[in-house]
């Protein structure tokens, strides 16, 4: 800030979204009293610090710098410590599990919690293992204490716990954007939306209307961005600077005239007379071996794609009572008036269930857009079509119950 240039990543990016602060003197944890400069903070980590409801930016700035300096990641952190708060809330934990007091908005636990999981101290051993990891010791803990059985409580846990894949949410609010809700659920890394970002085009300009036209946003964008990220370039200029030729294509989302530039760009480096759609092809080659990674794994199904309530709508009736009027309205259009139930409790269950149905309905095209069966495998045909379908891929596909043609060319 200091030398009077924007802080990109070179000095002619037209976007340079990177942000800091300097000479900002830290008030907690270890290093108090030291001045330090920030690299930050992202809307992210700003997201992830409000989840915990602190809103000051003095301990915003401040975990920013200890996550950095401790190698921790903002979200990830961010997320899980405003879950176990959460539990606490809930009466899933008691003070003696955590050891303190751990509430919304107080910045000292908030930070004594950072602290300990940087060092793998105290319920930051807890905190440090993800939200994954910490519903099923937060199960087990309650369990213990109540009696209550162990399934049933992890049940109510995953309605609020954000995380899929083993990885937590980044920080979109997804409840209002299905094509969004999809974009997390088949992210391949779990969901974070740099594979599918969709909620603008989806929520904001209402451009993807339909199921069909939401199925093939959520095939056609990941691959754009995987190639993104396998080529090293950025895709900021694409995505956040619609080119305005963009609005005489029959997609204006896609902006395929700033997508041009980077297809030209590609092959004046290589020497390649590579197409748009050579590109998309490369692509998807690389999405299925990466989708066949998470099979391997365990994390390559329909089941694995499925989200928390929380993302698709008010997991709790409390949550629903606060936008009451709003989520009232949004049944009448999809029932009507005369189908609408009597009590909020009953309007509750009713909004979940229609929600929860319309993702699996999506689930069912963007598996069909995407050449995978109804358990969201990739069919062999898909596969061979890549030359991926080898020895291997044929073996792993068999045990998860896929029956596979022997006679089916394989790959080398």
């Amino acid at each position: 800030l200091t030398r009077k240039f924007p802080d990109g990543c070179y000095r002619g990016c037209n976007l340079a979204c990177a942000k800091g602060a300097e000479e900002v003197t830290l008030e907690q944890g270890p290093r108090a009293g030291r001045r330090v400069g920030i690299d930050g903070p992202e809307y992210e980590t700003a997201a992830a610090v409000t989840c915990m409801g602190i809103f000051d930016p003095q301990f915003i700035m401040e975990y920013n710098w200890y996550c950095d300096e401790y190698g921790l990641d903002t979200i990830s952190m961010g997320v899980t410590a405003s879950f176990l708060m959460e539990c606490v809330q809930r009466g899933f934990l008691a003070q003696e599990d955590v050891g303190y007091p751990l509430a919304w908005g107080d910045t000292r636990a908030a930070g004594r919690l950072l602290h300990e999981t940087a060092r793998g101290e105290g319920f930051g051993k807890v905190c440090g293992q993800g939200v994954h990891r910490a519903k099923a010791v937060v199960a087990d803990l309650h369990a213990r204490r109540t009696g209550r059985p162990r399934r049933e409580i992890l049940a109510q846990l995953e309605r609020f716990g954000m995380e899929m894949k083993g990885l937590e949410f980044s920080m979109y609010i997804t409840k209002e954007s299905l094509a969004q809700q999809g974009g997390y659920g088949f992210a391949l890394k779990g969901p974070q939306h740099d594979e599918a970002w969709l909620i603008f085009i989806d929520q904001v300009h209402q451009e993807l209307p339909t199921f069909e036209m939401k199925a093939q946003a959520l095939k056609w964008f990941p691959l754009v961005r995987t190639w993104f990220n396998a080529v090293g370039l950025c895709k900021l200029p694409w995505i956040d600077v619609r080119n305005p030729e963009a609005a005489r294509t029959e997609n204006p989302a896609r902006n395929l005239p700033s997508l041009d530039y980077y297809v030209k760009y590609l092959n004046a480096t290589l020497g390649t007379r590579k197409t748009l759609q050579d590109v998309l092809d490369d692509s998807e080659r690389l999405q299925l071996l990466q989708k066949m990674i998470n099979v391997r794994h365990g994390k390559g199904s329909r089941e694995s794609d499925r989200i928390p309530d929380r993302a698709m709508g008010p997991a709790f009736l409390n949550e629903y009572q606060a936008r009451a009027a709003y989520y009232d309205e949004w049944l009448k259009e999809r029932v009507g008036d005369e189908q609408l139930p009597g009590s909020m409790e009953e309007r509750h269950a009713l909004l979940l269930r229609l929600r929860r149905e319309a993702y699996e309905r999506l689930c069912d095209v963007v598996y069909r857009e995407k050449g995978y069966t109804d358990e969201g495998l990739p069919l062999p045909e898909t596969l061979e079509a890549f030359g991926l379908l080898d020895a291997k891929a044929l073996e792993l596909l068999e045990s998860k119950g896929l029956t596979v043609a022997r006679e089916r060319a394989l790959s080398n």
